[in-house]
């Protein structure tokens, strides 16, 4: 096991941790910075882990397209956060990008920061609880699936008001456990989206926006605005299903290609206020 403790460590250009011994543990309870083009590699023939302890932080500032990397086909190294990660990562300089090809947990006392603009793609999300606060532009890109990430967000509350692209083509599921959201927006830019009827909570603005169809099948009040956007693909529609979705705000968008459809069941009915 090798630890980082009151200091900082600093890695840049090209500079990387891992590699050396096949599966080392790496722990930080103090500071991490990657810039330059520096990454790390949980990954020499073995699975090697990297635990952000409470307390500690890690600053992403590298310019290297992955920041985290494993072995490229289960990538199931784990990359466990129960301190802060500031993720501001860039590759080719304009594109604000950053990529984690790990599967990465986090406790109740974790944060995940997103700065503005910058985007996160999670390549093997496993379970998220704490927080994730995502800056304006910004996003959080579930961008793969692997046998070993669940891909749930329990007890989490995210903050935008930056976006969550769960970017499902039909079999990629994400599960949502008692979530909050706060003037964020959820998207799937690669399918349908049905509302999670797991987040339980709304607060500020929100939008929901979706390739294919929106789907609403239980009920959504947002105390603010709120945007619903479907058919970025050029065809869908947004369906409310026995659900009711209202919006305390002075803005209200619906906008699709496709129709808008309002179906009651036999023990709900079907509102847009």
């Amino acid at each position: 096991i090798c630890r980082f403790s009151l200091v900082s460590l600093l890695l840049e250009v090209a500079a990387y941790i891992g590699g050396a011994a096949a599966g080392r543990s790496w722990e930080n309870f103090g500071q991490v910075h990657l810039t330059g083009f520096s990454y790390i590699d949980l990954y020499a023939g073995a699975v090697s882990g990297f635990e952000n302890r409470n307390g500690a932080d890690l600053f992403i500032d590298s310019v290297s397209p992955w920041s985290f990397l494993s072995q490229s086909g289960p990538q199931d190294s784990p990359l466990n956060n129960a301190g802060v990660i500031i993720v501001n990562g860039a590759s080719g300089g304009s594109t604000n990008y950053t990529a984690w090809e790990v599967k990465y947990s986090q406790a109740n006392n974790g944060v995940l920061n997103i700065l503005p603009g910058k985007l996160l793609s999670m390549q093997n999300m496993d379970t998220i609880d704490g927080a994730i606060n995502i800056g304006a532009g910004g996003s959080l890109r579930l961008s793969e699936t692997h046998p070993s990430g669940a891909r749930a967000f329990n007890n989490t509350v995210i903050t935008g008001p930056g976006l969550v692209d769960t970017v499902n083509p039909g079999t990629f599921v994400t599960t949502f456990n008692n979530v909050t959201m706060n003037n964020a927006s959820l998207a799937n830019t690669a399918g349908n989206l049905t509302v999670p009827s797991g987040i339980v909570s709304y607060s500020g603005n929100v939008g929901f926006a979706a390739y294919g169809d929106l789907i609403f099948t239980s009920d959504v009040t947002v105390p603010r605005n709120l945007a619903l956007s479907a058919g970025a693909g050029g065809s869908g529609g947004i369906a409310f299903t026995g659900a009711s979705v209202s919006s305390g705000g002075v803005s209200q968008s619906a906008v699709a290609p496709g129709a808008i459809t309002l179906t009651a069941t036999s023990t709900a009915k079907a509102l847009l206020e």
